[in-house]
């Protein structure tokens, strides 16, 4: 990851903008760390680089533990069963399957296929479904409260210019833009993926030390919901702040809450859709079946293929034997591949958070959470009042935007409002504010 990026505008940070992560592009496709973000159509349509990409996760899937013993599993039952047909069975009467036992395991193989099929639609649907209506959702909140507040923040310097007023309000704007990047975060980080953790969660001023400590005290997986919620508590002491400013205009005022509401909640549905997503995952006993389907699947039709291979053997000569063995063995094997890869991809596409290849890349949504405050950087405050009044408030968001965290200082005690709500369990001393 590479974050050398130099802040020139007031509210620009040193961690922030997909644009300075670490990108690689191979095939058409680009990758952040393990996980695929974008992809160009030439991926799916020009023949070399489909078969570049196939070659690369047929490597990738194989070196795993897993699909090897499978792999090899086939192996046996294929050199088996031709040892057999030529130690036990002579040229005039070789290995013969029986027909009803050939429609048997055609019937399998179909029901087998058609259950592949059902289990991969559902699991690429819940997939599908995580990134639109659960990460999409907050990201689009998101946007949505970062253009707003600009608004509104241009607005309230046009209408006040009280220093500690518009202090108070980029400090509420600067909690917001944490909190809704940490309950992303915070996601990534429970389910595992890399570089997601608490140290990084403080060195990059994602949260306070305190802060960190009061959300971990909560119950588990409650965490980005509750961030969600103080975003509403934030956005209603921005709203307090436009009271006391009595040129606002009442209707307006009132229109802004409403809009920001309306966000605030759409981020939280989003989590929320997120959390339940991950914690009822599809029927355990479900996908076990499919799996150990497909792993009979592909030893019966290994088995079937030894058998014909087996009759050849005593009637070619050995070259061409091994021809028709190499061949045989090469194109099943292809085959077991195309149908494990299928089942391990939707088992692993469960939970998109994670580590694995089929999971979001976390650090390009987080960042884009952050590059939506980017707005913020627009707002030319000498636009509107005086002059020397505006070059004191646009010292202090400088000082309040542009150090080296994405967040750079903490409003304080009065300004934040994630606080801790207490369980017996814990001690008094949890029941405090943020400092």
């Amino acid at each position: 990851m590479s974050l050398n990026h130099a802040p020139s505008k007031s509210f620009a940070t040193a961690v922030t903008g997909s644009e300075y992560l670490n990108f690689k592009t191979r095939l058409g496709v680009t990758w952040l760390g393990d996980q695929v973000s974008t992809y160009e159509e030439e991926a799916l349509v020009n023949p070399f680089r489909v078969m570049g990409s196939t070659f690369f996760n047929i490597c990738h899937y194989l070196m795993d533990s897993a699909m090897g013993w499978h792999h090899l599993l086939y192996s046996l039952v294929f050199a088996v069963i031709i040892a057999m047909d030529v130690i036990w069975y002579t040229e005039d009467k070789p290995m013969q399957m029986p027909s009803e036992l050939k429609e048997v395991i055609g019937k399998f193989q179909a029901l087998s296929v058609f259950l592949l099929a059902f289990f991969v639609n559902n699991m690429i649907g819940r997939w599908w479904r995580l990134r639109t209506a659960g990460v999409e959702a907050v990201q689009g909140a998101n946007c949505n409260i970062a253009a707003q507040l600009g608004i509104v923040y241009a607005d309230i310097h046009h209408q006040c210019h009280d220093q500690h007023v518009l202090n108070t309000v980029l400090a509420h704007i600067s909690n917001i833009r944490r909190y809704s990047a940490s309950s992303l975060y915070w996601i990534f980080m429970e389910s595992g993926q890399h570089d997601f953790d608490h140290e990084n969660l403080q060195t990059m001023g994602f949260l306070t030390p305190s802060e960190l400590e009061i959300l971990d005290n909560l119950p588990r997986g409650t965490q980005p919901e509750y961030l969600w919620s103080v975003i509403g508590t934030e956005s209603a002491k921005i709203f307090e702040e436009m009271l006391e400013i009595e040129t606002f205009d009442a209707y307006y005022r009132v229109l802004a809450i409403e809009e920001l509401n309306h966000s605030w909640l759409k981020g939280r549905g989003g989590v929320g859709l997120i959390k339940e997503h991950l914690t009822c995952q599809i029927p355990f006993d479900y996908a076990v079946i499919v799996s150990g389907l497909m792993m009979i699947n592909n030893c019966l039709l290994f088995s079937v293929y030894a058998v014909e291979v087996g009759k050849t053997v005593k009637v070619y000569n050995v070259q061409q034997v091994v021809a028709f063995i190499c061949a045989d063995f090469f194109l099943l094997h292809f085959l077991a591949v195309v149908f494990n890869l299928l089942t391990t991809m939707s088992a692993r596409a469960d939970n998109p958070f994670d580590e694995g290849r089929v999971s979001f890349p976390g650090w390009r949504y987080v960042h884009r959470m952050l590059e939506d405050f980017e707005v913020m950087a627009n707002i030319k405050p000498d636009q509107h009042g005086s002059s020397t009044k505006t070059k004191a408030v646009k010292h202090d968001a400088k000082d309040s935007f542009a150090a080296s965290k994405p967040f750079a200082k903490v409003s304080s005690t009065r300004n934040s409002e994630l606080k801790f709500r207490p369980r017996a369990s814990q001690s008094a001393k949890n029941n405090q504010h943020f400092g």
